[in-house]
């Protein structure tokens, strides 16, 4: 028995000498996100995190470095190539992640949250129902990223493009199903999240995250006509059902029972609702992509 446990300590021990290198890699990793945040926005994140204790800041950063984790771990969830090559491409990928992150902020500015500034509702307004927002965009970025490398070639240039493809047709997924999300309900979503309501935006960030999951796996995508075409089927395809089976049935029929879910969100702000979607959707979305796979 002794022999035994001296035997799983000496694989521990061995297994974390072997971590190090990673280990460093995304020390520095975490660290460079933080500062290309300080620099991408307009805003002090320390001061509205830890001064003003701005709780918008806060869960939208916090989304920020979980997109972040979740990106990373498509870096790593491959077949190691060797110590090398496997620090290289965390160097290579975790550094392409924090940029595509900080786009993705622009793009949800300007073309999904287009009818106020995402900075002056979670800085001026506090503005939680817009920072539920972006905790899901970055998370469902982080995803999109996540496949993207997952499809990444032999060739560490031809890998970089391929996500770069990917990345850029997950922004225009991400709007058209913004435009799809509007269909399925009967109010304004962007209104309603501009006038503080953290209910809209909560589940709203929650359908986000759901078809950014069913995205990043639909598969290892080359830029191909028959794979981009597989990918929009794909996310067009979970976006309608996401809003049709996920919202319409399991959420206002099974996990909110008796109740119209557009009023207790529209009307009653009521977060325990939108809670309860974001549950429904990611219910679908693993079903979606356990059994598409």
């Amino acid at each position: 028995m002794l022999q035994n446990i001296l035997m799983s300590v000496k694989v521990f021990g061995s297994d974390l000498i072997q971590a190090i290198p990673y280990i460093v890699i995304l020390i520095a990793i975490a660290f460079l996100a933080k500062k290309c945040r300080d620099i991408c926005t307009s805003f002090d994140d320390n001061e509205e995190l830890f001064e003003s204790d701005n709780p918008a800041i806060g869960i939208a950063t916090a989304g920020y470095f979980l997109g972040i984790i979740v990106a990373l771990v498509g870096v790593m969830s491959g077949g190691s190539r060797g110590l090398a090559l496997d620090c290289l491409d965390l160097c290579v990928y975790g550094t392409l992640s924090i940029a595509f992150l900080n786009i993705a902020r622009l793009s949800t500015d300007k073309f999904i949250l287009n009818k106020f500034s995402i900075d002056i509702e979670l800085v001026d307004d506090k503005n939680e129902g817009t920072s539920w927002v972006m905790f899901g965009a970055y998370i469902a970025n982080g995803w999109v990223i996540y496949g993207a490398i997952a499809g990444e070639p032999s060739n560490l240039l031809a890998g970089v493009g391929n996500s770069i493809c990917f990345f850029l047709l997950g922004q225009v997924a991400f709007i058209l199903a913004a435009k799809i999300y509007q269909k399925f309900t009967p109010y304004d979503f962007h209104d309603l999240i501009e006038k503080d309501n953290v209910a809209a935006g909560l589940s709203f960030g929650g359908y986000l995250i759901a078809l950014g999951t069913i995205i990043g796996h639909t598969g290892e995508l080359q830029v191909t006509v028959s794979d981009i075409t597989t990918f929009f089927l794909w996310s067009i395809g979970g976006a309608i059902i996401l809003g049709i089976l996920a919202r319409l049935v399991i959420a206002e029929w099974i996990l909110v029972p008796g109740h119209e879910i557009n009023k207790e969100i529209e009307e009653d702000k009521n977060t325990n609702a939108s809670w309860m979607e974001l549950v429904a959707y990611q219910m679908v979305a693993w079903f979606f992509v356990i059994t598409m796979m």
